[in-house]
């Protein structure tokens, strides 16, 4: 699923600012200017959803590069992801569901 939140990701060698940009329940891809981590390498990931004051934390491994970013692969979708992520879809869903028509009283 395509979204866009603000994240900060960490490895043993990399830290930096990032966007997340896609989601599902086995991984994730970010997007970033800085110094990409290397595939194999442990990454965590901190996302601030809108409306929210803790993050919610994703761990993976570096499964893929891109010239904007990295491709990570979740170590293990927690019950806790999995209700983010379907709440995130219903979100999504609830703004391109088309507007209801008004009668006209005619």
């Amino acid at each position: 699923m395509r979204t866009r939140h603000p994240a900060f990701f960490e490895s043993a060698h990399h830290k930096g600012a990032a966007t997340l940009c896609e989601v599902s329940y086995s991984g994730a891809r970010l997007e970033l200017t800085g110094e990409r981590p290397s595939v194999g390498e442990s990454v965590h990931v901190y996302v601030w959803p809108a409306n929210q004051t803790e993050p919610v934390e994703l761990a993976g491994r570096v499964v893929g590069q891109r010239q904007d970013g990295f491709a990570l692969e979740f170590e293990e979708a927690g019950q806790e992801l999995c209700q983010w992520i379907d709440a995130l879809q219903a979100a999504l869903a609830a703004t391109q569901a088309p507007a209801p028509r008004r009668a006209t009283g005619r």
